[in-house]
């Protein structure tokens, strides 16, 4: 048996309640041609905030 994580769309998430407080975020950070999982896009997202500004 495998063990495979739903994977779902930019647009999925957005309108997810578990992104819904942070969708300007997700808006610049994933891409609309490509799936993630829950996990992915968190780990995506926590890596763009903990980014540099210059």
């Amino acid at each position: 048996m495998t063990d495979t994580k739903k994977s779902y769309t930019k647009e999925q998430l957005l309108a997810s309640e578990q992104f819904c407080i942070r969708k300007d975020l997700v808006k610049a950070v994933l891409d609309e041609k490509k799936n993630y999982t829950v996990d992915e896009a968190e780990l995506l997202l926590k890596k763009y905030l903990k980014g540099k500004v210059n």
